[in-house]
């Protein structure tokens, strides 16, 4: 590279069309739903470098900027991924990719040949990507080197887009508009301000460069209309970034306007300069200490939220361990979401498309020699921009914008779409790549062009093929097959091309188990390769398991089904434990489903009772009792051991049970009131609850107990003095709100029902849930006031999310004809 080589040559302009063609791609790419779309990349790379190759079509040489270099390594780094090796090379490239591959498709019959990314096509896209990206800033660099006007128009461009983004997005919660400019409503994303960013981090990395570009502008105007006009500007972006409750964007955004203020600070050598700058950094001081407050509420949620911002960083432990595994040249760009897979914990039903930390992306995905060279050149990049700025103050907010977006993606991967990407690469190749000193090469572009043509047209062939879309057309064509031969052939196919796809797979193994001519070997074969990419997922365990049992292998089945167990996310996982407990013939085999732990043998228990019967749930539990010393397990298997033999009229066991139990915990209290109950005697119940209240007289858990059976034996005056020596003791809201309820439940047992009015009020505002409505809804049609009972029993009705069901509607109209009746007047 050489330093100012562009300064010693003629400069040419390339045409204004074309110039304009880049700013209508830099603009529509964080339009086009921030450029998250998968096909995204192959739509970008033509585009741009259709356009790099008109702006050097008549050219036998041409500067090749630093900035455009940068994206190009990267471009070739995931091209040499994707070239097939025999096994010998593949292990040296990646041993984890070889062993990964021969044990999945290297005994399939597949071809061994195989490249060192292990999901191609996501790799193939990563390509176009690159190539796009170093045709952008090619393309912009080459437009601002021959006009100091596109120079000049490109940070305006993204500063009045940033703002205009934000001001959509106010009118749009205006009018109560709830799809994107009418037209598109997100699915699964809900962000908080209506963008076409659905990631609400994302849209504070892209306004975090607006509005940092905004300030640069404002301190570089002279004229007060025109800092007032970026002005505002500014406080849009700034007032977007806070509305999107990014905690990275917040805090790098107002890192940002420092930055440019300091650097503005250091440039300004006239004391009148000096002193614009000082008032206007006090306006904008004030502004962006307003924004916080106004929203203070939003902003101290939000950073108070460290459960979020911990499940954020929990997986960065796990994405080290692959590191270790893939440092030598990555598992392929792009691949991270399959590759990942195998090694993150505690998944909750989630997958992780992104480790949300550019140098551990970058690291995991290329490898540590590539990542740290790609690291080095953007570096000098960024060194070089700051040390030969000519000092105008957008110049330095556009070098403070691009290190504050790259900075924001430590906790976010907003780089890896083209809606933030295009705009920093257009950026980087406008505004910093033309400045004198940074590093140009003067080249031949016709051998580059070509080179990236061939990148391209690859990457388009074999970027066509998407993971999700493979799913289905697998899953139609196993369906139709006309037998499994045929169906394997299909999943063959697709396996060949998407190799770390665990759920193809699954569904091999699942055609395997559903199809009479299929064979239980083949399928638990499939099944664990399944397995070994996607360990954590329950139904990959529940199909080794059912192959297992096919094959007679019934205790390894019981360990497939209790890992499966323990993998489910399934709101309801009652259907996968009828399953399990099919294949249990004995209570051991019961509590090894739980494996060893108290609250899942409790679940298996309840489901046994009704599949398999009192005794073998007994059994279970007995079992579990026995091999369980933690004391808070110990309880829970008590409480339902107890439960399920009181409720089967076993007397004897469970009067057995009550014998080991430690007595005078609450737990043994209630079962002994229980048992009591059970043998027809509710004296000896009541006095066994009033002994241990007597003892314990901070406990709301026997007071409520007690209360209810003294006001059912119509001794209210005892069940108010309890509630009065229990209430200093309640504190937890749930607590309360049943105390008040028994309350007014003991004043209209003692004749005084408009008394009970506001202990009914009160539990509502303490919780206001459509049972509490209604009760207080009740409490006054009791004393004749029907207008503001049926306003209770509407809201009952709304809050239960069935206003016009039978029960609310026939309450309602009965409350209304005793309202039109003269004696309720």
């Amino acid at each position: 590279m050489k330093d100012g080589a562009s300064a010693q040559r003629p400069r040419r302009r390339i045409p204004r069309a074309l110039a304009a063609a880049l700013l209508v791609l830099a603009v529509a790419c964080p339009l086009a739903l921030g450029g998250v779309a998968p096909l995204t990349p192959l739509v970008v790379g033509p585009i741009a470098l259709v356009l790099v190759a008109l702006a050097l079509s008549m050219r036998a040489t041409a500067p090749l900027p630093l900035v455009a270099v940068v994206p190009g390594v990267a471009a070739l780094a995931c091209a040499f991924q994707l070239v097939p090796w025999p096994r010998p090379l593949l292990w040296l490239w990646s041993p984890e990719a070889h062993s990964l591959m021969d044990f999945t498709v290297g005994q399939l019959g597949l071809s061994t040949w195989r490249p060192v990314s292990i999901d191609p096509p996501a790799t193939a896209r990563m390509v176009a990507f690159f190539v796009g990206l170093s045709a952008v800033a090619w393309v912009a660099y080459l437009a601002a080197r021959g006009s100091r006007s596109f120079r000049r128009l490109v940070p305006r461009v993204f500063a009045v887009l940033g703002a205009a983004l934000v001001a959509s997005a106010a009118l749009h919660q205006l009018l109560g508009v709830d799809a994107l400019f009418g037209l598109y409503r997100f699915q699964q994303a809900h962000p908080p301000l209506l963008t076409p960013f659905g990631n609400p981090n994302h849209l504070a990395s892209f306004l975090t460069l607006c509005g940092t570009l905004a300030l640069g502008l404002a301190v570089e105007s002279s004229g007060r209309f025109e800092r007032l006009r970026w002005g505002a500007a500014w406080a849009l972006a700034g007032a977007g970034v806070v509305w999107s409750n990014s905690r990275a964007g917040m805090g790098f955004f107002a890192l940002a306007q420092v930055a440019v203020l300091a650097l503005s600070w250091r440039k300004s050598r006239e004391r009148d300069e000096r002193t614009g700058l000082l008032q206007l950094a006090g306006v904008l001081a004030l502004a962006m200490a307003a924004v916080p407050l106004v929203l203070w509420d939003r902003v101290l949620e939000r950073f108070g939220d460290t459960q979020s911002a911990w499940l954020k960083v929990a997986q960065w432990p796990n994405v080290v361990t692959a590191i270790g595994d893939y440092w030598r040249l990555g598992m392929g760009r792009g691949a991270f979401e399959l590759g990942f897979a195998r090694y993150y914990a505690d998944h909750h039903g989630k997958t992780f498309s992104h480790p949300e930390d550019v140098v551990l992306q970058w690291v995991v995905e290329l490898g540590l020699p590539v990542a740290a060279l790609i690291f080095a050149l953007a570096g000098r990049v960024l060194w070089q921009a700051f040390r030969h700025r000519s000092g105008t103050p957008v110049e330095g907010a556009a070098l403070v914008a691009v290190v504050a977006v790259a900075a924001h993606d430590l906790f976010d991967f907003g780089l890896e779409h083209a809606g933030v990407a295009v705009p920093v690469a257009v950026l980087l190749g406008a505004t910093l790549g033309p400045l004198d000193g940074v590093p140009v090469r003067i080249v031949a572009p016709r051998p580059i062009l070509a080179a990236a043509l061939a990148l391209l047209l690859v990457a388009l062939f074999q970027g066509r093929h998407f993971t999700y879309s493979a799913e289905l057309e697998l899953a139609s064509q196993l369906e139709d097959a006309s037998d499994v031969k045929a169906a394997n052939a299909a999943a063959l196919l697709a396996i060949d091309r998407h190799p770390a796809d665990g759920l193809l797979y699954a569904q091999a193994s699942r055609a395997w188990l559903a199809r009479p001519d299929g064979d239980a070997r083949q399928a638990l074969a499939y099944a664990n390769r399944a397995l070994l990419l996607s360990p954590r997922i329950s139904a990959s365990h529940r199909l080794a398991a059912e192959a297992l049992l096919r094959l007679g292998k019934r205790s390894q089945a019981i360990g497939e089904y209790r890992l499966a167990l323990e993998t489910e996310t399934a709101a309801d996982p009652t259907p996968l434990m009828r399953e399990a407990l099919q294949a249990a013939r004995t209570p051991a085999d019961g509590w090894a489903l739980a494996g060893g732990a108290p609250a899942g043998a409790v679940q298996l228990a309840r489901v046994a009772g009704g599949l398999r019967g009192v005794a073998f749930a007994g059994g279970l539990l007995d079992l579990a009792l026995a091999e369980t010393t933690e004391p808070v397990g110990r309880e829970l298997l008590f409480q339902e051991a107890f439960a399920l033999h009181l409720g089967a009229q076993e007397l004897e066991q469970a009067r057995a049970l009550l014998a080991e139990a430690p007595q005078g915990a609450v737990g043994t209290v209630l079962a002994t009131v229980a048992l009591e109950e059970a043998q027809g005697r509710p004296a000896e119940a009541l006095e066994a609850l009033r002994r241990a209240f007597d003892a314990q007289p901070a406990s709301f858990v026997l007071a409520q107990p007690l209360v209810e059976r003294l006001l059912k034996a119509s001794r209210t005056d005892e069940a108010r003095g309890v509630l009065r020596r229990v209430s200093p003791a309640v504190t937890r809201n749930e607590q309360r709100v049943e105390l008040l309820l028994l309350e007014a439940r003991a004043l209209q047992d003692a004749g005084l029902p408009e008394l009970s009015v506001e202990p009914l009020r009160s539990a509502v505002r303490l919780a206001p849930s459509s049972r509490t409505h209604q009760l207080l809804a009740s409490g006054l049609e009791r004393l004749g006031r029907l207008d503001d009972a049926i306003a209770e029993v509407r809201t009952a009705g709304r809050l239960e999310g069935t206003p016009d069901a039978p029960g609310f509607r026939e309450w309602i109209d009965r409350l209304e004809r005793q309202r039109a009746t003269p004696k309720s007047r």
